[in-house]
């Protein structure tokens, strides 16, 4: 009888296991990054969902359109869909900044929507594809 914990000595992995292994290693890399960035979207999207990016866009709108126009952009609620490229603005204001040259000096209305095209995600100027908007007013 053999004492206790000497049993069949292993030398590790067969050939045809290593072989195995390497033929299969590709595969896990592919699958590994593949899981990673569905990960990764469906994280985004639901915290799109959820509303966590909606003041920060609303703020770089705001930043665009000051850039652009010289007027500031204010909204009750920002509803972002992901899908469509869209955006909804509940009681949005534009307003002059203070020392401007504009001609308007505020822009309300009790919902706005705005379809945005992809090439804004990327950088590209500020421009909309469809805009509705539910009772507007202007003061000059």
């Amino acid at each position: 009888m053999e004492a206790a914990g000497t049993g069949p000595k292993h030398e590790g992995p067969t050939e045809a296991e290593r072989d195995t292994k390497r033929r299969f290693r590709p595969f896990r890399i592919i699958l590994t990054a593949a899981a990673g960035l569905f990960f990764l979207a469906a994280a985004g999207l639901v915290l799109l969902r959820f509303g966590v990016f909606d003041r920060l866009l609303l703020a770089e709108a705001s930043r665009r359109l000051e850039a652009a126009t010289g007027l500031r952009l204010e909204a009750k609620s920002v509803e972002i869909d992901p899908f469509r490229l869209s955006l909804s603005l509940e009681a949005p204001v534009a307003r002059a900044v203070p020392g401007g040259d504009s001609i308007l000096r505020e822009f309300t209305a009790d919902e706005a929507y705005l379809d945005v095209p992809w090439s804004l995600l990327f950088g590209g100027g500020l421009r909309f594809q469809k805009v509705r908007i539910v009772r507007p007013a202007v003061t000059l």
